[in-house]
């Protein structure tokens, strides 16, 4: 089965299935895409073993205000968009049945601010087929059949709970890097957020000092000019 293929932006992560990529930040009219394949042999091999793929889009915006997505499948046809994205949250279409090929995630900041995308992903998971069907023993086969169809069936048990263990330690690892990425983010706030309070606060303190001395330089130059002048 062909590795699968990831990409995430810095400073974020969710808890789903392999994401790396890097940060992106879009000033007014900027677009920025992310892409990845779905390899052929993947779909056959799950196809062999009776499942489906499914490949879900999702993203994490620090700054988004009028940030638009797009997702585009193989020969650029449009899947998905919206506009007005919300800061958090996946996108609502799963794309099931999905083609070999390439598909891509686009960003494009609309508003008159610059925007934030800290992380973009595409996430491809196995899951049954609707059409299905039993597999069962010819007719007349005998033992031999049975011995065939048993092998299979658990064979496919074994395919599919190996999957299953990778996409849960893959969402597992996502997790973790989602939360290690957010705790810093929340740290450089912090961080930022003090700077700002002690840059204001020596301002605060060296003003209240200058007026502190005028007021002082402005008390003698008064008494000063009030004392009598000695009479001869």
């Amino acid at each position: 089965m062909s590795s699968q293929v990831n990409f995430r932006l810095l400073l974020g992560s969710l808890a789903l299935i392999a994401v790396a990529g890097l940060k992106v930040q879009l000033k007014t009219g900027e677009e920025e895409c992310f892409t990845t394949s779905l390899e052929d042999e993947r779909l056959q091999t799950a196809e062999a073993f009776g499942e489906a793929l499914l490949i879900t889009a999702g993203y994490f915006l620090s700054r988004s205000r009028s940030l638009e997505a797009t997702v585009t499948g193989p020969d650029s046809l449009l899947v998905w968009a919206k506009r007005s994205l919300p800061q958090e949250g996946e996108l609502e279409e799963i794309l099931t049945r999905p083609r070999a090929g390439e598909y891509k995630i686009c960003f494009k900041n609309r508003s008159q601010f610059q925007a934030v995308v800290d992380l973009a992903y595409f996430s491809i998971t196995h899951g049954a087929r609707e059409d299905e069907k039993p597999i069962t023993a010819p007719v007349g086969a005998g033992r031999f059949g049975e011995e065939e169809v048993a092998q299979h069936v658990h064979l496919q048990e074994v395919h599919s709970g190996i999957v299953r263990m990778k996409e849960t330690a893959e969402a597992m690892r996502g997790e973790a890097r989602y939360m290690r990425k957010r705790i810093a983010r929340h740290v450089k706030t912090a961080k930022s957020t003090n700077k700002r309070t002690i840059y204001w606060t020596l301002i605060e303190v060296a003003v209240l000092l200058v007026v502190a001395g005028m007021q002082i330089v402005i008390y003698q130059q008064m008494f000063k000019s009030s004392e009598l002048k000695p009479v001869w």
